[in-house]
């Protein structure tokens, strides 16, 4: 996949329409949970949450508190529409979870910026001559102090994408020195999936 179809919302959107969404598993990943619960000294508590390449939307009602506002990103209407709906279906309101359609590298940023950001099949859908810009974009947008999770996916070594195959080097590669790794681990999310992931915490410098 080229750069410029990366950054073409088309071809996701095309996805969209045609239900050609294997990434869609109808759930948050019980990592995220799990890491919520084990790990709740080192996540903010408040402040602006960005959850990039939302999908449906499942991350974003987990992450979601009275003290959290968060906000899902996508490039795909069909998509944004379907987190739209559901959202109205659960009753969740707009001060507690907004979905956007925008692009992540591009999109007008809350002046307090986000204290919280989740990466999961965000980063592995770009070529890796696309993930310093990721970093950058992610430093940009995250003050000092500020948290990145990121659910690293897939730890193989398949060819061609997305999603592309991943390396915790990679990670660290696009995002140091201007963030930390405090937490890498082990961790079950999807069942499919178990044996290719890593969860991690990152904070920012």
């Amino acid at each position: 996949m080229s750069e410029q179809i990366i950054q073409d919302p088309t071809n996701w959107e095309k996805r969209w329409q045609d239900k050609d969404t294997p990434w869609d598993h109808g759930s948050s990943s019980q990592a995220l949970i799990q890491l919520l619960e084990e790990q709740a000294q080192s996540i903010p508590t408040t402040g602006n949450v960005l959850v990039p390449g939302c999908g449906q939307g499942y991350d974003c009602y987990v992450l979601a508190s009275p003290e959290r506002k968060v906000y899902g990103l996508d490039l795909s209407e069909t998509c944004i529409d379907k987190c739209l709906k559901s959202q109205k279906e659960k009753q969740v309101p707009g001060t507690t979870v907004t979905f956007l359609l925008d692009d992540f590298f591009t999109f007008d940023v809350p002046a307090e910026k986000f204290s919280l950001i989740y990466d999961y099949t965000f980063f592995c859908a770009f070529p890796p001559s696309f993930r310093s810009k990721w970093g950058q974009r992610m430093a940009e947008i995250i003050p000092s102090g500020g948290t990145l999770i990121c659910l690293i996916f897939p730890l193989d070594d398949h060819e061609g994408g997305p999603p592309f195959t991943v390396t915790v080097d990679a990670y660290k590669a696009a995002l140091e020195p201007s963030f930390e790794n405090i937490y890498l681990a082990d961790c079950k999310g999807h069942p499919s999936r178990i044996g290719k992931e890593k969860i991690s915490i990152w904070k920012r410098q």
